[in-house]
């Protein structure tokens, strides 16, 4: 297949070793991106740059962090650290994050998103390119901070995680790409078209921006395992007020399941996730199956489709591993480059 990106698992607790190994299988494989994301394990930064050190060619990108758990400084020294040891191949994966995360895990306040992202990314690009920045916004203030460490090469691109529309078109007017992430073939369209519009009326050629898709997949037989994991999964992110708007053709009980997650009956919330929703959302099955199932979103407005290999069990890296080899020899064995 043509290049792809790969996105490491980060909720199956597992270990610097076990990211290395699958960021090498994903150069070794011909990606594009490897994308490496942060909720309660892997801090992204350390990991972003010990791959850094144990790749050669794959571009490294957060997949995503939040904009309300780092300032845009700190953000930018990361960014740059990591780019000090893969120059030009460090991409930032910047995103909301969820209620969870920023408020109960962190003790911050997730409110006015979009105006949030205007202003970090502002001072974010302001600081990252060495500018002496001074901002006072209405979200955000950063005096007189200036960044300390070199950096030669292009300006590190700014992909954003999005769900719903009003974040698809800010996407489009400020970022250089969106990462978009639990769609459905038949929605990739409307979502793609929310981020062309945006560049649009930003005056942006959106032939320009990079659309990142990520597929949340498993290549292999036990498909009863990988449903029931799967089922979880989606509904983790689905009940988030943040995400919720992304799944709801997808779920029709997606409300009702959101309040008994959130009142603590997990096993009924997941008992309203059909196999067809799940199915939908993530392609589980034959190498065949889910190659194909990436390759088909290029024709619909993706220019990087991003392989989500899920482990079936906490600490097992050897699933999300055989994925990324299956999928890559499927791709190959279609016909296309890898």
């Amino acid at each position: 297949m043509q290049s792809i990106g790969v996105s490491l698992p980060v909720q199956e607790e597992l270990t610097a070793p076990q990211y290395i190994e699958l960021a090498r299988a994903a150069e070794e494989e011909g990606a594009h991106t490897v994308f490496v994301g942060e909720i309660a394990g892997v801090e992204c930064f350390a990991a972003l740059g010990m791959l850094a050190g144990a790749t050669t060619s794959i571009r490294l990108a957060s997949g995503v962090i939040s904009i309300y758990t780092r300032s845009p400084a700190l953000t930018a020294m990361g960014f740059a650290t990591v780019a000090s040891l893969a120059p030009g191949r460090v991409a930032a994966g910047l995103g909301t994050g969820s209620h969870v995360v920023v408020r109960d895990w962190h003790g911050g306040e997730l409110s006015r998103p979009r105006t949030r992202m205007r202003e970090f990314i502002a001072a974010f690009r302001q600081a990252v390119s060495g500018h002496r920045v001074n901002h006072a916004g209405a979200t955000l203030t950063v005096s007189d901070f200036r960044l300390r460490i070199p950096r030669e090469g292009d300006a590190i691109p700014v992909l954003m995680g999005s769900f719903n529309a009003p974040m698809l078109r800010l996407a489009g007017a400020i970022a250089d790409g969106v990462i978009l992430s639990f769609c459905p073939l038949d929605e990739v369209p409307g979502r793609v078209a929310e981020v062309r519009a945006g560049a649009a009326e930003a005056g942006r050629d959106p032939d320009e921006l990079e659309i990142a898709l990520y597929m949340s997949a498993y290549a292999g037989d036990e498909l009863d395992a990988a449903l029931e994991r799967f089922r979880r999964l989606v509904l983790q992110y689905a009940v988030q007020p943040t995400h919720r708007a992304g799944f709801a053709e997808s779920i029709p009980e997606l409300d009702r399941a959101a309040s008994l997650w959130h009142s603590g009956d997990r096993r009924q919330a997941a008992a309203l996730i059909p196999d067809e929703a799940v199915l939908r959302l993530c392609p589980i099955g034959s190498p065949a199956n889910v190659a194909a199932r990436l390759e088909a979103t290029r024709d619909l407005g993706v220019t990087l489709p991003v392989l989500a290999p899920q482990s079936l069990s906490s600490g097992d890296v050897q699933t999300p591993l055989a994925t990324i080899r299956a999928v890559a020899a499927a791709g190959r064995a279609a016909g296309k480059t890898p």
